[in-house]
């Protein structure tokens, strides 16, 4: 009879605690210097991003071997492009909306507008987490690793 109330507590206790646990998601992390690939259009790139504030991003490319060292970057307003000892500058420059850089850089800015916001989705197994979202006119999903470092872009611009 005295082990009446210890069944039932032990039950109790077992059937409402929580048998199980919702992972917790990292926060994206968007100042970082990450290995990343990018996939725009069935093209796909293998690359250095570095995003390091607001105002300055470089995406140095290393695949394709046809691209391998061009570096875009992007600092207060001013753009560049160089290639190993190559350097060009520029004020202002209208490239086409869907090409590379501007994409990647759009991504990168909406991603960080929606920083605080973002609802990466895990994977079935936890080992990164999605994202998906839009920006003028290009769909894109971005894919993180477990601690939420940027591993992949990929966009349908």
């Amino acid at each position: 009879m005295k082990k009446i109330p210890f069944i039932f507590a032990a039950a109790f206790t077992i059937l409402f605690s929580g048998c199980s646990t919702e992972p917790k998601v990292p926060p994206l992390t968007l100042s970082a210097d990450t290995d990343c690939t990018i996939k725009i259009n069935g093209t796909e790139y293998k690359c250095n991003i570095k995003y390091l504030s607001d105002s300055v991003d470089a995406i140095t490319i290393s695949s394709p071997p046809s691209l391998s060292g061009l570096t875009f970057r992007h600092a207060d307003g001013k753009f560049s492009l160089s290639y190993d000892a190559l350097l060009c500058r520029f004020e202002s420059i209208e490239l086409p909306s869907g090409s590379f850089p501007v994409t990647v850089m759009n991504i990168m800015q909406q991603l960080r507008l929606e920083q605080d916001n973002l609802s990466l989705s895990p994977s079935s197994d936890g080992s990164c987490y999605t994202y998906s979202g839009e920006t003028q006119g290009c769909s894109y999903t971005i894919k993180t690793d477990s601690s939420g470092q940027l591993k992949e872009i990929s966009a349908a611009v």
